[in-house]
């Protein structure tokens, strides 16, 4: 049964509690999952690198997004969408879902529990919940500050992710935003290759899309709007000087050569299409969400499943 949604007028939070762009009138659940779905306590990858943050109970906030969850919805074109109200994992933001040439589905998110504020990264279960089973070390190194995933499977059959660096666990807030990229042959212990860009006055969640002529597009949220950039090689991007409507981007291709632009914003999810690799776009149609941060993925022929993040009530401690 549908549960009843009340309006609320807030602030849209980024991974570590920083205010990024303004919702007036996001939907969020009366009530939300249970903690059955929670991040569990961690101690692993041993030998690979550092172990996992564990919960700390003692010094952890239940505020920010500690009260941000994953949902997810289907479409059988990429563009209507059946909604679902079950939390897929509680505690949990910024979701970026990958298939594997396995066919399994890795949700990677910024864990929101007391003291574990990293990339882990969690499987979709038969019942379609995920369960966290890792988190993403680069160079060894869990990054605290590193935020806002966003992953792309290469040719190579090598994986690279995208992340915006900030100052969540320490450091002092920047007015440049920095974002770099990693490689991966397994998709949970990366090299850092570098910073791909960089954004006077802010910035933040970046998206990418490859295309089969090697080039790749960028879309980020930014104070005025979605910006996009572009490179030859997906590790240096130049902006393109093109805005538009402002929120949460996800860019993803079709078999057909159309890239669509994806953006969570306060008039639900706002659906643009590109037919020549971004230089121009036509909106297509607004989907109500009732969350932010977006990600899609083609699951078959007919069927996409959009992961995104939903809001439980603020909690009072």
């Amino acid at each position: 049964m549908t549960k009843p949604f009340i309006f609320l007028s807030l602030v849209l939070i980024g991974c570590g509690g920083e205010a990024t762009n303004i919702v007036d009138a996001v939907l969020v659940p009366e009530s939300a999952g249970t903690d059955s779905a929670s991040t569990p306590a961690m101690d692993i990858g041993a030998g690979m690198g550092e172990a996992c943050p564990v919960l700390d109970e003692a010094t952890g906030s239940r505020k920010g997004i500690y009260n941000h969850h994953i949902r997810a919805m289907d479409s059988r074109d990429g563009l209507s969408f059946i909604k679902n109200d079950t939390v897929l994992l509680d505690h949990a933001s910024v979701p970026e879902a990958i298939l594997r040439p396995d066919g399994e589905v890795w949700v990677y998110f910024i864990n929101g529990q007391p003291g574990q504020h990293a990339i882990f990264i969690a499987k979709q279960k038969p019942d379609g919940s995920l369960e966290t089973f890792d988190c993403v070390r680069i160079d060894g190194v869990i990054n605290g500050n590193a935020v806002d995933p966003d992953i792309v499977r290469m040719d190579d059959g090598r994986y690279r992710i995208f992340f915006f660096e900030g100052w969540f666990v320490g450091g002092r807030k920047e007015n440049v935003h920095s974002f770099y990229s990693a490689v991966s042959t397994d998709g949970i212990h990366f090299t850092l290759e570098g910073k791909v860009l960089e954004i006077d006055g802010g910035g933040t969640d970046p998206t990418v899309a490859h295309f089969p002529d090697g080039t790749w597009l960028m879309a980020l949220a930014y104070t005025d709007g979605v910006l996009l950039a572009t490179s030859d090689d997906g590790e240096t991007f130049a902006l393109t000087g093109q805005s538009l409507p402002q929120g949460i981007p996800e860019l993803a291709t079709f078999d057909d050569g159309r890239v669509r632009l994806y953006i969570a914003s306060r008039e639900g999810l706002l659906i643009h299409s590109s037919m020549d690799q971004g230089a121009s776009w036509e909106e297509e149609k607004v989907v109500p969400l009732g969350g932010a941060d977006p990600s899609l993925i083609q699951l078959g022929p007919s069927s996409w499943r959009l992961f995104y993040k939903g809001f439980n009530p603020p909690s009072p401690n």
